[in-house]
């Protein structure tokens, strides 16, 4: 649901009253100076408890910097956020700001100048933000820049396996376990076995729980390999960057064995087909024994606190690497905007420190209502297990509305957890794969890719929970349909696009 801050009845009754009067006398209106309202579209979990309230003293203290300025968000659900803005991109809206980031198709966006080109904008109105992103996080497209990157990590993590630590100090080595991980590229029968040990001695001993959870387990799949759009990756260790189809990784095959394995050895729970949410099980005491999510380091402290009980976290990589990261999340201005310069003003207000307080009041809410303050940088969140969720008095998600550097840090990190990545971003910058601000033009594919993604629901769900007694014939008729899809003509297209960019990009 969207939120709306509007002008209240009586202020706009009373303005048109007043036009009116003068009209009569004078023959002329002298209209005082009125508000710019600005219409920011924005990610986030929708409508909460205290948004009008959270919007309405974040717009009283906007006056103190921006006079003339009053901020409406809409703010819509990762479900409905696509076909939304397509609502808006088509009849070309007065719409200010827009969030911009995966679930968008950006190239195709910019193609159809959906966008403003922000270049001259950015240096007029907002000089200080490149000061605070470094430039090679701002994605050239066509030439020029379209979106300000919401500035946070600028690198796909490696996942990471989270279990009960009580179990596990008592059946796995996970040490061994994590040199394993390391020291294989992708995910291979090496991996597997080491998981299978663990899985195997909890389950003779009575302690499997609701073993694993697949629908975050399938995550480890990915490992070793770059997304370079639509269904396509490339292998990180391959230096000829040659493009594969998702489903046709040999790893993907492994995957859909490996589950159909561990289901006849009870190692998935056994309704786990009928379960309507089996993520809401991962870090519960009586859930899932292993779920998986990307790994940083003090997830284990961090995580146990939120859980409630001892949490053990197992890194399944080494390194950490681009993966379109810097075109995951940021904010452009749209065509239709009617108050451009007024919006990028505001932009660099959310991405630098000189409107950090102001991005914290839009991201945490009110202090005393929403959070506790700690420190200067530290805050206790009250809403801690639900913040960002709809249900959730307050809190948006801070990497939806701008520079999460300029961010509280609340019980979920460290004092260094900055520091810390800003240094991950340095390293990952030493030796980049070259496909670092690669960005798939969709266009051409439109059709096939829409087809691909039916055929995909078609099968993910029961091959990936290993339910299947036939699972080896599912999975041919699967690759069948997605070749007759056209799945071959995507690998092919993105093939070009791939070996297009490599060549500018050893021009640079």
């Amino acid at each position: 649901m969207a939120i709306f801050i509007k002008k209240t009845i009586c202020a706009i009754l009373a303005g048109v009253m007043a036009i009116a009067m003068l009209s009569g006398c004078n023959g002329t209106v002298k209209q005082g100076a009125e508000k710019t309202t600005l219409k920011w579209m924005m990610l986030g979990p929708g409508e909460q408890t205290d948004s009008q309230a959270v919007m309405t003293e974040f717009n009283n203290r906007l006056e103190k910097v921006m006079p003339d300025v009053n901020l409406e968000l809409e703010i819509y659900p990762i479900a409905d956020y696509d076909q939304k803005w397509k609502l808006y991109a088509a009849a070309n809206a007065a719409l200010d700001l827009a969030w911009t980031g995966w679930l968008v198709d950006i190239i195709g966006t910019v193609n159809g100048s959906a966008y403003m080109q922000l270049d001259d904008l950015i240096e007029e109105y907002a000089p200080d933000i490149k000061n605070e992103i470094p430039d090679q996080y701002f994605k050239k497209i066509n030439g020029g820049t379209y979106f300000v990157p919401n500035y946070q990590m600028m690198f796909k993590s490696p996942v990471g396996l989270r279990t009960h630590k009580e179990i596990s100090d008592k059946y796995w080595d996970v040490k061994r376990a994590a040199e394993i991980f390391a020291q294989n590229d992708t995910m291979n029968e090496a991996c597997y076995d080491v998981i299978e040990e663990y899985l195997k001695n909890a389950k003779e001993n009575g302690d499997i729980k609701l073993g694993v959870s697949p629908p975050t387990f399938i995550f480890t799949k990915g490992k070793g390999y770059y997304n370079v759009g639509g269904i396509c990756g490339v292998r990180i260790s391959d230096k000829s960057l040659r493009v594969v189809a998702n489903f046709e990784m040999p790893e993907t095959k492994l995957y859909f064995d490996k589950m159909a394995q561990w289901y006849q050895k009870g190692y998935i729970r056994k309704d786990i087909i009928t379960v309507q949410d089996p993520r809401s099980y991962d870090g519960k005491q009586d859930g899932s024994l292993i779920w998986a999510h990307s790994y940083f380091k003090g997830d284990n402290e961090k995580e146990t606190a939120q859980y409630g009980f001892p949490i053990e976290v197992v890194p399944m990589d080494k390194r950490y690497y681009y993966d379109g990261e810097i075109t995951s999340t940021g904010t452009a201005i749209p065509r239709g905007s009617k108050n451009p310069e007024t919006a990028m003003k505001l932009l660099n207000l959310m991405n630098t420190k000189k409107g950090a307080e102001l991005y914290n009041l839009l991201v945490f809410g009110l202090e005393g209502q929403h959070y506790k303050k700690i420190s200067d940088i530290r805050i206790e969140t009250f809403d801690y297990a639900d913040i960002g969720q709809s249900n959730s008095k307050y809190g948006l998600w801070k990497w939806a509305v701008g520079n999460t550097f300029n961010a509280y840090l609340n019980q979920a990190y460290a004092d260094d957890y900055n520091d810390y990545i800003k240094g991950l971003n340095e390293e990952v910058l030493v030796d980049p794969i070259p496909l670092i601000d690669f960005v798939l033009d969709k266009s051409s594919i439109t059709t096939e890719l829409a087809q691909c993604q039916a055929v995909s629901r078609e099968f993910q769900n029961s091959l990936a929970t290993g339910t299947l007694p036939d699972h080896e014939s599912v999975y041919a008729e699967m690759v069948s349909k997605m070749k007759k899809a056209g799945s071959d003509k995507i690998v092919a297209e993105t093939q070009r696009q791939v070996d297009e960019y490599l060549k500018a990009y050893a021009d640079r």
